[in-house]
């Protein structure tokens, strides 16, 4: 069997004080030649996704003291972006469904996994969601906010691309 690519996650847990924490996962898909040593490859992967995430623990860490922490870009860590998958074809496939849009044009979307659920209330789940985008919260970044309108069954993420309400297992 040809091995084609490979998958690597790293994940870490800040202490923020006060008993609180938070856990944070990344992980990154590599395509590989047949003259990959895999195992170099995954070492190699590893320790570029360890040193992405320091930049991310120390921005949490440092939201609210008044410190920026500007990480690089994901490119400048991995390389050039092999594959990606906009959101007008996601749209087009049916993985996620427009329900609307923000005056600016940003898109308000369900994922059809949720959507399939909740279309016959998802004007009330959408009303929710974005008064729950309205407040802050110190997780927010510049390039997204995730609000939990259900535990363990709804959330909501805008970002740069659009307003997106999912199934925790969709994210």
């Amino acid at each position: 069997m040809k091995l084609k690519e490979l998958t690597v996650s790293v994940s870490r847990k800040i202490n923020l004080g006060n008993y609180e924490s938070k856990g944070i996962l990344i992980g990154a898909t590599v395509a590989l030649e047949e003259t990959d040593d895999m195992l170099e490859v995954k070492q190699e992967l590893t320790n570029r996704l360890n040193q992405f995430l320091e930049f991310e623990v120390k921005r949490i860490r440092n939201n609210g003291s008044g410190q920026k922490t500007a990480a690089p870009s994901p490119e400048e860590f991995f390389g050039e972006v092999i594959d990606s998958y906009p959101l007008e074809q996601a749209i087009e496939d049916g993985v996620l469904v427009k329900v609307g849009e923000f005056a600016n044009g940003k898109p308000i979307v369900f994922t059809m996994n949720l959507f399939e659920e909740v279309k016959d209330n998802y004007k009330e789940i959408v009303k929710k969601g974005i008064e729950l985008l309205k407040k802050p919260d110190p997780e927010d970044t510049e390039y997204m906010r995730l609000r939990v309108i259900e535990k363990g069954r709804i959330w909501v993420v805008l970002d740069g691309c659009s307003c997106t309400f999912m199934k925790p297992e969709d994210y």
